[in-house]
């Protein structure tokens, strides 16, 4: 476990310097309230500090003590993304629609996996086996608050507990435990499932590297 600890560490640092070259480009195209305001906080960096902005932010989530500069870029990044403005709910069109969501993610198991048995009405897992462990992708569609939100957990063969990580998008930047969809609009469906499949996807992929 510990090997995969570090191995997915340098990943999610590899993943937060991707990102903040492409402007964050992933989680501003997360129709989700936390993901817009932590966007709006990141941006408000220049771009040669942002990806260290980045990096500090993958260290605390994993636990590693920040340096004296890395705190100063902490306590910066809280206050922006706290007193930035909640986005705009939606007014122009309707709610995405549930059922449509739902739907379309039946047809992503080619990257998410066999459809498993969920835990309540709400919520689809897909399941992704390796020789080595199995990945679990848990979807919620609860409802106007949480339109769309997933994370997974990942299993090591032999092993009866999940490592104890929520793996998605907003986690591997150190930005929140889950990534959330709330502010998806009707028409919309098709763009969040298609981030959402791509994020899997993306962790998926880096299985045989990790493990």
């Amino acid at each position: 476990m510990n090997n995969f600890n570090s191995k997915y560490y340098q990943w999610c640092r590899e993943e937060a310097s991707r990102e903040a070259a492409a402007g964050f480009s992933s989680v501003a195209a997360v129709r989700g309230s936390l993901a817009l305001k932590s966007v709006h906080a990141l941006l408000g960096f220049s771009q040669p500090i942002r990806e260290r902005v980045a990096l500090a932010l993958v260290a605390r989530w994993h636990g590693h003590q920040p340096d004296p500069e890395q705190q100063r870029l902490l306590a910066a990044f809280d206050s922006a993304r706290f007193s930035a403005e909640q986005p705009t709910v939606m007014s122009r069109r309707e709610p995405a629609d549930g059922k449509t969501l739902r739907s379309m993610l039946r047809q992503s198991t080619e990257t998410l996996g066999k459809e498993v048995e969920a835990g309540s009405g709400s919520e689809m897992r897909c399941e992704y086996d390796f020789d080595t462990c199995k990945v679990i992708t848990f979807v919620d569609l609860g409802g106007r608050s949480r339109q769309l939100e997933y994370h997974q957990l990942l299993w090591l063969q032999g092993d009866p507990r999940p490592i104890q990580k929520s793996i998605n998008l907003m986690a591997r930047l150190g930005l929140a435990s889950v990534t959330t969809w709330d502010l998806v609009e009707s028409g919309e469906e098709e763009d969040a499932v298609r981030l959402l499949r791509t994020s899997c996807g993306r962790f998926i992929e880096a299985i045989p590297h990790l493990v």
